[in-house]
């Protein structure tokens, strides 16, 4: 039989040809050697920054016309948002100035106040800095915040916004139950 090599590993999952137990946990350990690179992390940033920039990018180049997906739910349709969340109105260039400086300051506090070496932190880290980057690209590039998702009873909203509203979730979900039983 010849050595594992990580190359063997595919997303974490046995490979079909070969059902030996070491070629499992092997997998395991290099799906966790991934987990802890920050090379990983930084293109997992990269990949969502992408994702949010080039989806904005198609949104504002071919969606000339609202595109119903389910009829009456969710639709595709182009607004542009000058202001924040909801569509506060607030002066872009404060926006400019504002958006790095809370960025930061939410990043420093998930940074002091969380546990970063697990996993979920570090995604949830992530996902706020492609989201609250790929806004702030966004504002340099247009003035404004490209939104294209809609649903019926929500403000339209991007990848960016939904970035920032999973990051938000899984720290209220995973950190919020941690710190009501006395930070065990």
């Amino acid at each position: 039989m010849r050595p594992v090599r990580d190359s063997d590993c595919i997303g974490g999952k046995r490979i079909q040809q070969d059902r030996d137990l070491s070629k499992w946990y092997h997998c395991k350990r290099t799906m966790k050697k991934l987990f802890k690179s920050r090379a990983f992390w930084i293109a997992l940033f990269l990949v969502f920054i992408a994702l949010d920039i080039g989806t904005k990018w198609l949104a504002k180049t071919y969606l000339t016309n609202p595109l119903e997906i389910l009829p009456g739910v969710f639709k595709l349709a182009l607004s542009f948002n000058p202001g924040v969340a909801f569509s506060i109105p607030i002066p872009n260039a404060v926006m400019m100035i504002l958006s790095p400086l809370l960025i930061t300051i939410l990043a420093t506090v998930i940074l002091k106040f969380c546990d970063i070496s697990k996993n979920i932190t570090k995604l949830s880290l992530v996902l706020i800095l492609a989201g609250g980057l790929g806004n702030l690209i966004n504002r340099f590039w247009t003035d404004s915040v490209i939104d294209f998702l809609s649903l019926k009873y929500w403000p339209s909203f991007n990848l960016a916004d939904s970035f920032l509203t999973i990051a938000a979730f899984l720290l209220i979900l995973f950190y919020g139950r941690i710190i009501a039983h006395g930070n065990k």
